[in-house]
């Protein structure tokens, strides 16, 4: 439709001129209910990166481990607490804290 705009407007007849303008107020209506739609979708996609992006509550912190009763010794293996009747296969692997 582009080429129409480099015609002389004397070369329309005023029923070329009506339908020209029910076009345009057409395509208008098409293209303002695309905004509208594509605006919706905007604030769906907002809401949903601010409901992503606010922060969780933490998870509650771990349960520390209970004291030792006395008398009992106690070793870690990779951070973790074991009694002394544990017995382990590798010497290295226990650290004993006395």
């Amino acid at each position: 439709m582009g080429h129409l705009m480099y015609m002389h407007l004397a070369q329309f007849s005023q029923n070329d001129v009506h339908v020209l303008k029910e076009n345009v107020q057409q395509r208008n209506q098409e293209l303002q209910s695309k905004v509208m739609e594509l605006n919706a979708k905007i604030r769906s996609l907002e809401e949903q990166l601010v409901i992503a992006n606010t922060p969780r509550t933490p998870p509650p912190p771990p349960t520390p481990p209970p004291p030792p009763t006395p008398g009992q010794r106690f070793f870690l293996i990779n951070n973790r607490s074991f009694n002394n009747t544990t017995t382990t296969t590798h010497p290295r692997s226990a650290l004993f804290s006395y």
